[in-house]
């Protein structure tokens, strides 16, 4: 099973990225991420706002508590699956990044964690926040979002989603327009969700080759191209 983060247009994509071996910075700008989450998950449930270090970690929660008032009913960190029916799982992360039905009878398609989720005028709010500096575009055509999308609105029963992302570094949120579950918008974010969530590990080359695909060890790069 591939996770919610994980899905992508192209299975070989997975596969690289988890032979692949981070650099320092990497690890770093990881583990500053990790810390961001905790922060803002302890300010979220306890109203506490605490301290972090280094001080750009902070400068981030600074960024959030001071434009942004948690609304009531706000969960954070909320872990959820998908079966391959399109309804939602009780699921359980044992390990990061790994997720387990709380009922073993139950099948998983996908599965992750919601960082932020509220309900605002019939709609429901989901949000994943990013530490990152690369651009991810619109939250409505994000992989990851459209499932956990899909899974919080069965798991909530809710007839209109939204989904966001909250961009630490420059404390800025993106969200798209509200979606009703009945439309054509959802039933197209189902099908890309079952379809990515199917890929076996064998390369799929096309368009995402050339834009969203870092993997400069699969021999469809471009930069195997350039080099020809």
């Amino acid at each position: 099973m591939r996770t919610a983060s994980k899905l992508s247009p192209c299975g070989r994509m997975d596969v690289l990225s988890a032979q692949r071996v981070r650099t320092k910075s990497q690890q770093r700008a990881a583990e500053l991420g990790t810390r961001f989450h905790r922060g803002m998950e302890e300010w979220i449930k306890t109203g506490n706002i605490p301290e972090l270090r280094p001080a750009q970690v902070a400068d981030w929660l600074a960024g959030l508590t001071t434009s942004w008032v948690p609304p009531p009913g706000v969960e954070c960190e909320v872990a959820v699956g998908l079966s391959p029916e399109g309804r939602y799982v009780p699921v359980t992360e044992t390990e990061p990044h790994v997720y387990v039905p709380n009922d073993p009878s139950h099948v998983l398609l996908t599965a992750g964690r919601i960082d932020l989720m509220w309900e605002s005028d019939g709609v429901l709010l989901i949000a994943d926040a990013k530490t990152g500096r690369t651009d991810l575009g619109d939250p409505e055509r994000l992989p990851q979002l459209m499932a956990l999308g899909l899974a919080a609105a069965d798991r909530n029963k809710a007839d209109y989603i939204a989904l966001g992302l909250y961009l630490a570094r420059e404390a800025q949120w993106k969200w798209s327009d509200a979606i009703a579950m009945d439309s054509e918008q959802a039933a197209g974010m189902w099908e890309t969700v079952l379809e990515y969530a199917r890929l076996d590990d064998s390369a799929r080359p096309g368009p995402w080759c050339h834009s969203i695909c870092w993997e400069t060890a699969c021999e469809h790069h471009p930069r195997h191209e350039d080099a020809a």
